[in-house]
């Protein structure tokens, strides 16, 4: 069986004009062969929270408002993932806060507790309370100064021209 010749079209399909210089240069059968042995693949990739617009209208094919629905339910899950990460962010920085607050109390309490023991006559109590509050305040403050200028060192600096 003998194919059939190729068509003009199909050599302008190929959209290369030096490959369709070369095939006119063959005998009707060898370009034939040659074009029936090239293959054409298409792709088309899609990425993202809701299908492909054709899929969907297909969705909406099957039943009314389905595609509809698919959207809302990726709008849905968008909003929630905001939310958690919203409460991941907020969460350490809440307990953070609050942990300087208390810090801030029972340092008050006492400094206040040393005052008053200085006030009833028990300043060796009062030295002793007082200037271990205050010890442990600084020591705080240092060390969380020190952590945090280390941090900044290792961090890997932008290099950006």
């Amino acid at each position: 069986m003998t194919p059939a010749p190729a068509s003009d079209c199909e050599v302008k399909e190929l959209n290369d004009p030096a490959l369709a210089e070369v095939l006119d240069k063959l005998d009707p059968q060898q370009k034939q062969i040659i074009i029936r042995s090239i293959q054409s693949i298409s792709q088309e990739s899609f990425s993202g929270p809701i299908p492909h617009p054709d899929i969907l209208m297909g969705y909406d094919k099957v039943g009314k408002g389905y595609a509809d629905r698919i959207i809302r339910m990726a709008e849905k899950e968008q909003e929630n993932r905001h939310e958690c990460n919203s409460a991941l962010v907020k969460g350490p920085i809440k307990a953070t806060a609050r942990g300087q607050w208390m810090g801030f109390i029972i340092a008050i309490l006492f400094l206040g507790a040393a005052v008053y023991l200085a006030s009833i006559g028990q300043s060796w109590l009062a030295g002793i309370l007082g200037g271990g509050t205050l010890v442990s305040l600084v020591t705080v403050f240092v060390t969380n100064k020190t952590t945090i200028k280390k941090e900044s060192e290792q961090q890997p600096q932008d290099t950006d021209n």
